[in-house]
């Protein structure tokens, strides 16, 4: 058979104020080869004993998910994303999934349809939205459906991805978030997230860049124990630079702008003893996840 080879870049989910809404594709990618069938499932990575080889692997189990019938193949996974850093590593695997049962079944999911499976399977669409179809992505999930905006981040931007060395889990993020908020911060939040929008679309990014750092849910959730935000955000802010959030539920701290003012910011990020973690200057992805066959 032909060889299937999917690629599926990484995500950062609630962008600014768009909790479980707004999500942007990175220039990091989770790549599967699609070889031949086999009795048993068979997943080979290189991401250690913690991530199932076999048929328990997040990518075959959306495969099943989307069509049980499918036969059992060997799978090559490569990936320069980072797991449980915020940065949908996950989310990357089930897009794959996604992608892969559609075509090995010829199902012709439309766009809609496989964005749909995935927000079902993640609970909410800001990561799976943006994956499959690259920059940065505004959606609203209910009752199992999904409506989805695509929009155009600005030619030059690039993000600065500091990744902490603290790993926080999904549960372990979550459980920082309060679980009621007040009706006039959730007023606020909205609201800050509607101005992005609107900003982002009449290409204004010097307002979008504020709103993106207007109070939102997430930085309430992290409280004072998040303190590698604060530093970054004050050292962003020294250099007149503006967008910086927090990724996910808290491993990974993105700042948005060009790539001189992110080279310089990066610099002093690196020479800074407070902040215990890495630093990544990439690119966006343009185009979302894809599928191409091989002889």
């Amino acid at each position: 058979m032909e060889k299937i080879i999917v690629r599926v870049p990484a995500t950062s989910g609630n962008v600014g104020n768009g909790y479980s809404s707004i999500g942007l594709a990175l220039h990091m990618y989770y790549t599967v080869i699609v070889e031949e069938e086999t009795e048993k499932w068979r997943v080979n990575h290189a991401f250690g004993d913690s991530v199932p080889h076999d048929d328990k692997n997040l990518v075959v189990q959306t495969i099943l998910k989307v069509n049980p019938k499918i036969m059992p193949h060997q799978l090559t996974v490569m990936s320069d994303v980072p797991l449980e850093k915020g940065l949908g590593s996950s989310t990357t695997a089930i897009a794959a999934g996604i992608k892969i049962a559609n075509k090995l079944e010829n199902m012709n999911l439309s766009v809609n349809d496989q964005i749909n499976i995935g927000s079902r399977m993640e609970g909410h669409p800001d990561n799976i939205a943006s994956a499959i179809l690259g920059d940065i992505t505004i959606s609203h999930y209910e009752d199992g459906k999904t409506d989805v905006v695509k929009a155009h981040m600005p030619d030059e931007m690039q993000a600065l991805v500091f990744i902490r060395n603290e790993k926080i889990t999904q549960k372990k993020g979550m459980e920082r978030f309060p679980k009621e908020i007040k009706f006039a911060q959730e007023v606020q939040t909205s609201s800050a997230s509607n101005v992005f929008v609107a900003a982002l679309m009449q290409k204004d990014w010097d307002k979008a860049a504020h709103m993106v750092e207007a109070d939102s849910l997430i930085r309430t959730g992290q409280g004072n124990d998040f303190k590698d935000f604060k530093v970054i955000q004050q050292t962003a802010h020294e250099l007149g630079i503006y967008g910086t959030y927090i990724s996910g539920v808290g491993s990974s701290i993105i700042t948005l702008g060009d790539y001189d003012h992110l080279t310089t910011l990066q610099s002093k990020i690196e020479n800074n003893d407070q902040l215990d973690g890495k630093c990544r200057l990439i690119d966006l992805d343009r185009d979302g996840a894809t599928i191409r066959g091989e002889d």
